[in-house]
């Protein structure tokens, strides 16, 4: 810094998604597929049989990062949700 180096700071919320990977998988009745498990989220509802990307976290299978997938560029879109693994689950018996 001495000699005139300034450190480039990354947004909280940005500085996670620098180091997920992200995937190209197809998004079906408001779920994704990611190592043979089923993730859910609503919002996926609007992007049934579109391209998406799905960010993961190797420490953290419990949820993904969906994004859209810019069509011009090939490149991560918008942050669409962050789905749960078996978030559409319910109980077969009432509680």
């Amino acid at each position: 810094r001495e000699r005139g180096w300034e450190p480039v700071l990354v947004e909280e919320g940005l500085r996670d998604d620098l180091f997920r990977r992200y995937e190209h998988r197809v998004a079906a009745r408001g779920q994704v597929r990611w190592n043979n498990n089923l993730y859910f989220h609503p919002a996926l509802d609007a992007y049934h049989e579109a391209t998406v990307l799905v960010g993961t976290d190797e420490a953290d299978a419990s949820r993904v990062w969906v994004r859209e997938l810019d069509r011009r560029t090939g490149e991560a879109g918008r942050l669409i949700c962050v789905a749960e693994f078996g978030g559409n689950r319910r109980d077969f018996f009432p509680k």
